[in-house]
């Protein structure tokens, strides 16, 4: 999905985001307009400009990054980037706040087609406790300790749910869609560290290799 946010440290200012797929190209850059608009806020106000770095939709991760480049290059502002798992988990947990047991592990799967995603398990502490990977899913995948209590959300968790069946231990959020508030509270602690993306150089992470299929044409 794409959204854009602006936030005054941890407030939230303004989120917009779309209400289908795909619509970086058609969106993003009247998303951040309005959000700016709204805000009364200009570009050279913000203090940096933070843009999910995959993995992802190849498209909406070049777009994505395209323009926060373009935002930092004519406004002189630095870019942080952020591991789009985790920012799917600080998501979460703003809306779910009650999620801060222990053993509460938080399970993003982004669909990767077919029986594969990309998935990760993070603690509550927005720490990896299993490293991103595209992973075709299996019983058990990313969910292996049965003294944790697993919570699996992302645009993929529908399709995952045959993979947990019988597993107490573990609950698919199907409806939940995490937007870019999540992007916030990681990149606030990037800015404090000063930890800032090469603008000129720095790529999205697709995890795998893109490949443009041609369409095949059935025969009459």
């Amino acid at each position: 999905m794409c959204s854009v946010a602006l936030s005054r440290g941890e407030v939230v200012v303004q989120v917009i985001k779309a209400e289908t797929e795909r619509e970086h190209a058609a969106k993003l850059a009247e998303y951040i307009r309005q959000v700016m608009d709204l805000s009364g806020v200009s570009f050279s106000d913000l203090d940096a400009v933070v843009v999910s770095s995959g993995p992802g939709s190849y498209t909406g991760l070049r777009i994505g990054v395209a323009t926060a480049k373009g935002i930092c290059f004519s406004c002189d502002k630095p870019l942080i980037a952020v591991d789009t798992h985790r920012a799917m988990a600080a998501c979460f947990l703003l809306d779910h706040p009650g999620t801060k047991s222990n053993h509460d592990v938080l399970v993003p799967v982004i669909d990767a087609r077919r029986e594969e995603v990309y998935g990760a398990s993070l603690g509550i502490s927005l720490d990896y406790l299993e490293p991103v990977r595209a992973e075709v899913m299996q019983p058990g995948s990313f969910v292996g300790d049965p003294l944790k209590r697993y919570i699996v959300f992302g645009d993929a968790a529908k399709k995952c749910i045959p993979y947990f069946q019988g597993m107490d231990h573990v609950r698919v959020e199907v409806d939940y869609q995490p937007d870019a508030r999540g992007l916030i509270a990681p990149a606030l602690e990037s800015f404090r560290q000063k930890s800032f993306e090469d603008v000129a150089y720095f790529e999205p992470f697709y995890l795998k290799d893109f490949i443009a299929k041609t369409p095949v044409k059935s025969s009459t």
